[in-house]
């Protein structure tokens, strides 16, 4: 019986996934200069999400069981509809 092969959609995927994830690693390495190169009215909308963000988590223990709790549950619906 012969091997399953990687279709090359599947090679695609891989190689995006890796390019995301050294992506976002390199951002967060070197993010500063590239936030000081984005126009200003870009800079100031991220500020604004990032206050947002701030006020939403503020911490608190309490902070730290709701969100994860928020995303196991999302995480959990998704495989739900997924295995229908």
């Amino acid at each position: 019986m012969p091997a399953d092969h990687a279709k090359a959609v599947d090679v695609l995927y891989g190689v995006l996934s890796i390019a995301g994830a050294a992506g976002f690693a390199a951002l967060g390495l070197f993010g500063r200069p590239v936030r000081e190169a984005l126009p200003k009215s870009i800079q100031r909308r991220g500020r604004a999400g990032m206050r947002t963000l701030r006020g939403l988590h503020s911490g608190h223990i309490g902070d730290y069981i709701a969100w994860w709790t928020a995303g196991a549950s999302v995480f959990g619906a998704v495989c739900l509809l997924a295995l229908r």
